[in-house]
């Protein structure tokens, strides 16, 4: 088993590795964000566990996952919004 870490999701390490073929399990949004918006050269080549990538951004956009949650009526738990991390006292509640 092979363990890439990088401080950033890029498809460049992907290109040059070593590897014939390898099953990608991207471990964070910006991961999954990546892997899923490979050109299909490395998808073929890495294939991941990744959702296709129009699902991958609108789970990832907090926002917009909350807007569907709600558009579907799935039960969620209260959710709020905390405005700029400099004000912690700037919150809306949804």
């Amino acid at each position: 088993m092979w363990l890439l870490r990088t401080r950033t999701a890029s498809r460049r390490p992907y290109r040059s590795l070593e590897l014939e073929r390898a099953v990608l399990f991207p471990c964070s949004d910006s991961w999954a964000r990546a892997v899923s918006g490979f050109p299909s050269e490395l998808q073929q080549r890495f294939p991941s566990v990744s959702a296709p990538a129009q699902l991958v951004e609108q789970f990832a956009d907090k926002a917009a996952f909350l807007d569907l949650v709600q558009r579907s009526s799935v039960p969620h738990p209260r959710t709020v919004a905390v405005g700029d991390a400099q004000d912690p006292g700037d919150d809306r509640r949804l």
